[in-house]
């Protein structure tokens, strides 16, 4: 009876991958419940299961402000900050945020936190401190003083959500770091960039702008040194009332730009502005196009009816989109010998005809076509 006792008592006596099998099968609640039962058992969850099974961890309090109270948090960062990598804290209390900034994480290199308050300036200096090798961060709330430079090893920053940092603010931030990628989406009016701010900016491989904010891009100067040659994913946001920056943009892509663009992706804009665009005649760079995602835009019979007027196309997606009639869709699939590959996904175009068919079968090469059903969403 003893040694049966000394079983049930002693959780220990399982090793590491026993208990993470167990802890498979619980929820996060009940692990933390477990941590509870006794002090061998909050010994084991700490030492076997926690720092393994919580490298990424993601928790909310949006809906639930006491989904894990201060000694909970307390048990789970005693556990984890050696070990945890990615940390995703969203609305968090004050009480567990004054809790988080009492500890250092030296392997966190990417984390997301937002308060159930604004996050202030004193805030993003803490964080700084908690957080010394972080890498990407996607701050928010009403601070404006440039204290995210503090964070010297930051490669990725979002700022989107920042509601007060001024372009004086955002300028000091783009000298102090060496990002890999910047989302910005956030300043309606800009100023020209200085010359070191262009040069920082030029260097960034992942960028995200608003219209607005392209001016810095596609008005560039082509004949200085500042062309975006690590540049791999450029994102226009928001609104493009103002499509002269977009046709800038294109008219000086060979300019700004030096490596060519194989994939491009055109979401969620008018017939108007695919109209001033796509054409290759206008702009050559599209003629080195490979690969063309359209979501949720119209189809359109001048632009899509001949797909060989772009000379590198292979692969043409369409999701989410409309056809007004289906002749655009018809001289799509007949005119598309040299293309590899069409999808259709969710897509409200009219039926496949007798002439697409005839047109597919006819083909020198093998096409994969797909098409899926409308959404019913």
């Amino acid at each position: 009876m003893e040694a049966t006792s000394e079983i049930v008592i002693n959780p220990l006596i399982l090793n590491r991958d026993c208990w993470l099998s167990i802890c498979e099968l619980l929820t996060f609640r009940d692990i933390l419940n477990l941590a509870k039962v006794s002090p061998a058992y909050k010994k084991c969850m700490q030492i076997y299961v926690l720092p393994t099974k919580f490298q990424y961890l993601q928790i909310s309090f949006k809906h639930n402000f006491n989904c894990i109270d201060l000694e909970d948090l307390r048990t789970l960062i005693d556990s984890i900050w050696r070990t945890v990598k990615y940390l995703s804290l969203l609305f968090l209390p004050d009480k567990h945020f004054e809790l988080l900034k009492l500890y250092r994480f030296p392997c966190t290199t990417e984390m997301r936190v937002t308060l159930a308050r604004p996050m202030y300036d004193a805030d993003i200096r803490s964080l700084s401190e908690s957080f010394p090798n972080l890498r990407t961060f996607a701050p928010n709330g009403y601070w404006a003083n440039p204290a995210i430079a503090s964070f010297s090893h930051l490669e990725n920053l979002t700022l989107t959500c920042c509601k007060k940092i001024r372009i004086c603010d955002f300028r000091r931030i783009l000298l102090a770091l060496n990002l890999k990628s910047l989302t910005l989406n956030i300043f309606k009016k800009v100023k020209p960039l200085m010359y070191e701010e262009q040069l920082k900016l030029s260097k960034i491989e992942e960028l995200t702008l608003n219209c607005h904010e392209l001016k810095w891009i596609s008005s560039l100067d082509v004949t200085s040194e500042n062309v975006y040659t690590n540049l791999k994913m450029l994102i226009i946001a928001g609104s493009l009332a103002e499509r002269w920056n977009i046709v800038d943009l294109f008219t000086n892509m060979k300019d700004i730009i030096s490596k060519d663009a194989h994939e491009i992706e055109i979401a969620n804009v008018g017939f108007d502005l695919v109209y001033d665009i796509m054409v290759p005649e206008k702009f050559e760079f599209l003629n080195g196009v490979q690969k063309l995602i359209c979501v949720n835009i119209d189809i359109l019979r001048d632009v899509f009816e001949f797909p060989n007027r772009f000379k590198g196309l292979r692969e043409l997606y369409f999701y989410y989109c409309y056809a007004r009639s289906n002749e655009a869709v018809v001289g799509l699939i007949t005119n598309s010998d040299q293309l590899d590959l069409i999808s259709f996904e969710h897509c409200e175009v009219l039926e496949i005809n007798e002439s697409c068919l005839k047109a597919l079968r006819e083909r020198r090469e093998p096409l994969r076509f797909n098409r899926y059903p409308p959404s019913k969403m």
